[in-house]
């Protein structure tokens, strides 16, 4: 029998297109995380280059760019939105909220 793979936690929303009291009290409940949590629970890297961070293997001619899990303005928590588990990213005081489907 075949092992089933979890699906990860998709973008579900971002601080600026929620209520601001559902992510205050999201943001009250979370434990910080480290980025290899968050990224074998999340589908971060559509997120991540949207932003313009490198994504993959370092080689010569990207070797200089930002990673996400290198930038110091970031941290990853999880937590509870609207009743459910979900994990965020808190990119310059911008949460980013990763929930399953």
């Amino acid at each position: 029998m075949k092992k089933q793979k979890k699906r990860k936690a998709e973008l579900h929303v971002t601080c600026v297109e929620a209520n601001g009291e559902e992510i205050a009290a999201m943001i009250d409940r979370s434990r910080e995380i480290s980025f290899a949590t968050f990224k074998r629970r999340c589908n971060w890297v559509p997120v991540a280059k949207s932003m313009g961070y490198q994504v993959g293997p370092r080689t010569r001619q990207n070797r200089t760019w930002l990673r996400l899990d290198e930038d110091y303005h970031v941290r990853f928590y999880k937590s509870v939105y609207q009743g459910k588990p979900c994990y965020y990213m808190d990119h310059s005081a911008i949460e980013y909220v990763f929930m399953k489907p």
